[in-house]
C-alpha cells in the first residue's frame, strides 16, 4: 500500500502537534516496509518558509514585548514579576533555533524510509494547469500534481494522500480525479492511520 503524505505531515512531526504520534506510527509501518511511504519534494522544503515566517514574527513580538517589559518594571508592583517576563522572551527567542533543529530531524527520518518524489518540469507544468481549481495555492498545486504523477507512473493497487489541508483539496474534481487512480484522500493523519490499518489487516 502506498500513503502519500504532504507539508503538513512534516511539520506535524516536527512541532509535535495534536496528531504527531499518528504521524510517527505512520513512519514505524514505513520502516517495517509494511507501508510505502511517499512524498513531493517540495513538501520538504515548504516547512522551512513556515518555520522561517514565524521566527521572524515572533522576532517582532519579543522587540515589542521587550520594550514594553522594559516600560512595566519601571513600576514597583511589576518588578517582581521581571523574572517571568524575561522566561516568556528567551522561550519566544529560543523556540525558532529549537522548531528548525526538530525540522531538520524529521526530514532526515522521512528521508530514510521515505520515497521522494521529484520536481521536475513535468511536475511544474502541471501545477500550472492545476493552479486553476478553485482556491488550490500554487505550494499545493505542486503538491497534487507531484501526487498525480506518481499515481499515474505507480502500479495499481491501494494507495491514499493524507493531509490537513481539506480547504484547499475537499474539491470534487480532485477527489475524483484520485478516486480514479485509486487513491483515497483523508484529510486528518490520525484517520489516516486507521485507514492504513484497516487496510492493512485486509486479508
Amino acid at each position: 500500500m502506498i500513503a502519500y503524505v504532504e507539508t503538513n505531515f512534516v511539520l506535524e512531526v516536527a512541532l509535535l502537534q495534536d496528531e504527531h504520534q499518528d504521524c510517527l506510527e505512520i513512519l514505524a509501518l514505513a520502516k517495517k516496509d509494511s507501508l510505502r511511504l511517499v512524498v513531493p519534494a517540495v513538501s520538504l522544503v515548504e516547512p522551512y518558509a513556515t518555520l522561517t515566517r514565524r521566527r521572524k514574527e515572533r522576532g517582532q513580538l519579543c522587540e515589542v514585548l521587550s520594550r514594553e517589559l522594559k516600560h512595566l518594571i519601571r513600576s514597583e508592583s511589576y518588578r517582581r514579576h521581571k523574572s517571568a517576563m524575561d522566561d516568556i522572551v528567551s522561550l519566544l527567542m529560543r523556540s525558532g533555533q529549537e522548531e528548525k533543529d526538530r525540522l531538520n530531524s524529521a526530514i532526515r527520518e522521512l528521508l530514510s524510509v521515505a520515497e521522494v518524489i521529484p520536481l521536475t518540469a513535468d511536475v511544474v507544468a502541471s501545477a500550472l494547469a492545476f493552479q486553476t481549481q478553485p482556491g488550490l495555492s500554487p505550494p499545493d498545486a505542486l503538491v497534487y500534481a507531484s501526487v498525480r504523477s506518481h499515481l499515474d507512473l505507480a502500479a495499481r493497487g491501494k494507495s491514499c494522500f493524507l493531509n490537513k489541508n481539506a480547504k484547499d483539496f475537499d474539491v470534487p474534481d480532485i477527489q475524483a480525479a484520485l478516486a480514479q487512480r485509486g487513491c483515497k484522500i483523508l484529510f486528518s493523519f490520525r484517520d489516516g492511520f486507521g485507514y492504513i490499518k484497516s487496510q492493512l489487516e485486509k486479508p
